[in-house]
């Protein structure tokens, strides 16, 4: 194969079982080439050779393997996974996945062969993202605590570096819940012997007492029921009845079984000091170890002297033959000695809270409360109970058979604890839980008022609106105190609305169904500043009064004027409205300037700073101006250089004359002493102008009037129309006439004109000329306000 860049290249295939061996050499240099170790392929890697690949595996809901899942190690590969917690090369792992059935289940490598150095571990999680629990150098293991339903895997894989060829089968099954001294079971005397099927496929943790090893080991409880020597026997056979090589160790005596596990004494002082009881009869009891052999027989004996009503033992049996069959472990002095009872108790206990009996009474139930927790778990000990049931306010709780509850509500529970082996039952005490929720951290408040209209410097707070405005809804309480110590007990709240000239109260608020239990313990404290803001001082203004000059009752005002009398501080800032409550809600302010007639006005000082306002109102008073006309019956005309003077008057249209005060004026000249509605020194021509003062309010009115100053005042008798320029036309120009009419002695209409000046000179209406005589006229003048008829004669 030509090699001409870098990178990686195929060779192959290759048939299995042949030794292949890869030669590189140098194109330019012949002497430069590079030979291979011997590559020989034994199989194709497994399908499992990577946990993405990861087989299936089956789980046994029973304690025998009656299933199991092949597997080998053959041509396996690195599946790139880190190395775990074992000292053995993961180079040729392979993967399994399994669902846990039980919380504890045993793994284990059964009908190995090609190679027995196989190391597996355990794993949570899913490919890419694995977590170790364990791993183990044995053919079999015990898991950790597993979650029922969960997937795990498990890694597979040789102790050493070397290829390997081996297959196993894969067994996963339940594991006995006493091989493990925490949860060893009870042995009762009910029924005479205890018999159960031994254990297999269980790695020995090392020696312990006399044991050089404890293989595949059970645990059992010993309780003492009446006083005396106990004398037991135990004996493993198969199902042939064969025996198998069984072993011991008793410990005790211990109050209880909370406290033998952690207290065991391992050797005499060391492991492999102690001896075997057959060859060392009276060696025990050394420490607490009561009894121990490690004898070849199927058959061992122990003996407990002066044993102790409500003495507790344990005692650990191993098989250490390895081959399935049953132990059976039995009294021999039933009648003759002290007895072996397990007698069960119950009672309600937490990792999370204690229950403790709050008024000293046995027949009340004992009491735990947790603050800010949707749940806890309550537990049952009792160490020989298998199944329980729990109740609820005195009902069952379906479904919930473990010996640990999780409480979803306050309210009363118990357990009932039943040891299925032994037949008996037992209720525990009936506890109280109270769930109480916490309200959460609350931040510091505040409430700031406006003083009110006393400017006391005291005012009401309403707490409940500030209580509301937390949202904390009907589950909680919030009550208010003057001091920390108060609050933390509850006492001398303060009510709502509560008078204050502004200070700090603590904030208490907590589950109500606490404060209704009287639980101190589930609240939260934080603080509420009261403050009292002043409110704006001002001065009362005078009313407003203008006169309505143009008479038609409404006037502009500038509001604004108004301001520096309510208040100079410039942090005010004023409104005005048509109504109280407008000022009061701030609303509808009128705009300036504001055109109106007579009315109150309501004006709003508000600081801009603090919020808070004061209001004061005041009248606009609109006052009507005195009027009059000039008086009709009065002529309004002089003549050239009069010396008879002519009177002119007013008449009033709103007032008397005692109401008011006149003064006349001439081109805007006062005229002296001339105060009344008539004026009777008209001699000129001129705009005449009566001052008209309103006595109470001083608003004025004016009126003019022109006084006409005639061309003359002599109307003509006679003309002469002969053209020399005098008295050629009857000249009316100076007396505005509307219309003239002239009529002969029979009383014939003979000229008639409107808007007439001065032209008739003698003739008729149809321009004939009129003969000398006497003619009459009458003419309608002064623009129809005067009328007027005379005689007039035609000189020629």
């Amino acid at each position: 194969t030509a090699v001409t860049s870098v990178g990686t290249y195929q060779i192959g295939p290759f048939p299995f079982l042949v030794d292949v061996i890869v030669t590189i050499s140098n194109d330019q240099d012949v002497n430069c080439v590079i030979n291979s170790p011997a590559i020989q392929l034994l199989a194709c890697p497994p399908d499992n050779d990577n946990c993405a690949g990861a087989i299936v595996a089956a789980v046994n809901d029973g304690s025998a393997c009656d299933l199991v899942t092949p597997g080998t190690i053959l041509a396996a590969t690195p599946s790139g996974v880190p190395n775990g917690s074992c000292s053995g090369n993961t180079d040729d792992d392979v993967w399994f996945e399994f669902t846990a059935l039980s919380e504890v289940q045993i793994i284990s490598m059964i009908n190995i062969t090609g190679g027995f150095d196989l190391e597996h571990a355990v794993y949570e999680g899913s490919c890419g993202t694995l977590t170790e629990l364990y791993c183990s150098n044995n053919d079999a293991s015990v898991t950790t605590p597993l979650t029922v339903g969960n997937t795990y895997y498990i890694r597979v894989f040789s102790g050493g570096s070397d290829a390997e060829t081996t297959s196993f089968d894969l067994c996963i099954r339940e594991a006995p819940s006493n091989i493990v001294c925490e949860n060893a079971e009870n042995f009762c005397s009910v029924g005479g012997a205890l018999t159960s099927s031994n254990i297999i496929g269980i790695p020995s943790n090392g020696p312990i007492a006399c044991l050089g090893s404890d293989p595949n080991p059970t645990w059992n409880i010993v309780q003492i029921g009446n006083p005396g020597l106990i004398e037991i026997e135990i004996v493993q056979t198969d199902a042939n009845g064969n025996g198998l090589d069984v072993d011991f160790v008793l410990w005790g005596p211990f109050n209880s079984v909370g406290a033998a596990c952690d207290n065991l004494d391992v050797g005499c002082p060391n492991p492999g000091d102690c001896p075997n009881n057959t060859s060392s009869p009276n060696f025990y009891p050394s420490g607490n170890i009561v009894d121990c052999s490690y004898s070849i027989f199927s058959t061992e004996n122990l003996t407990i002297d002066n044993a102790q009503a409500g003495e507790v033992y344990l005692l650990l049996v191993t098989n250490f033959n390895g081959n399935p069959g049953t132990i059976t472990i039995n009294q021999t002095n039933l009648g003759s000695g002290g007895t072996i009872e397990a007698e069960i108790d119950a009672e309600i206990t937490s990792n999370e809270v204690v229950f403790a009996d709050l008024d000293n009474d046995p027949a009340t139930p004992d009491e735990a409360a947790v603050c800010g927790f949707d749940s806890i778990t309550i537990e049952t000990d009792s160490p020989f109970a298998d199944t329980y049931i729990w109740y609820k306010d005195g009902f069952v709780i379906d479904g919930e058979t473990s010996s640990t509850l999780t409480v979803t509500e306050s309210n009363t529970y118990q357990v009932q604890a039943f040891d299925e082996q032994c037949g008996d039952d037992a209720f525990s005490q009936i506890v109280r839980v109270s769930l109480y929720q916490d309200p959460g951290e609350i931040p510091a408040q505040n409430i700031t008022v406006c003083d009110g209209p006393t400017n006391d410097g005291s005012e009401d707070f309403d707490l409940d609106a500030l209580t509301a405005s937390l949202g904390l809804g009907a589950d909680f309480v919030v009550s208010y105190y003057l001091n920390v110590a108060d609050a933390n007990q509850a006492i001398n709240a303060v009510s709502s609305p509560y008078t204050s000239s502004g200070e700090t109260l603590v904030i208490r608020a907590e589950d109500a169904n606490a404060a209704s239990n009287d639980y101190l313990g589930c609240r939260q404290l934080s603080e509420v500043e009261l403050v009292v803001n002043p409110s704006p001082d001002i001065n009362q203004p005078m009313d407003l009064v203008v006169c309505d000059d143009d008479t038609d009752g409404i006037t502009t005002f500038d509001l604004t004027a108004i301001d520096s009398e309510i208040t100079t501080d410039a942090n005010v800032v004023i409104t005005y409205h048509l109504s109280q409550a407008d000022a009061d809600n701030g609303v509808n302010a009128l705009n300036n300037p504001y055109s109106s007639s007579s009315v109150t006005i309501y004006a709003r000082a508000e600081n801009s700073l603090s919020g808070c306002l004061n209001t004061t109102s005041f009248n606009l008073v609109v006052n009507e101006v005195p009027q009059a006309t000039f008086d009709p019956q009065f002529d309004y005309e002089v003549c050239p250089n009069a010396t008879v003077p002519i009177s002119i008057g007013l008449v009033p249209t709103n007032f008397t004359a005692s109401e008011v005060s006149i003064q006349w004026f001439l081109d805007g000249g006062i005229i002296a002493g001339q105060t009344g509605l008539v004026l009777n020194t008209v001699l000129i021509e001129g705009d005449y102008s009566a001052e008209i003062t309103f006595n109470d309010s001083g608003c004025e009115g004016f009126v003019t009037t022109f006084v006409n100053e005639l061309e003359s005042c002599v109307i003509p008798e006679g003309i002469s129309p002969n053209n020399d320029g005098f008295n050629d036309r009857f000249d009316l120009s100076s007396y505005n006439v509307v219309k003239l009419e002239i009529f002969n002695r029979n009383g014939t209409l003979v000229y008639s004109k409107t808007n007439y000046t001065d032209e008739w000179v003698g003739q008729s209406s149809g321009g004939d000329e009129l003969p000398v005589g006497t003619y009459f006229y009458t003419m309608i003048y002064e623009g129809g306000a005067k009328q007027r008829s005379a005689w007039i004669y035609i000189n020629r």
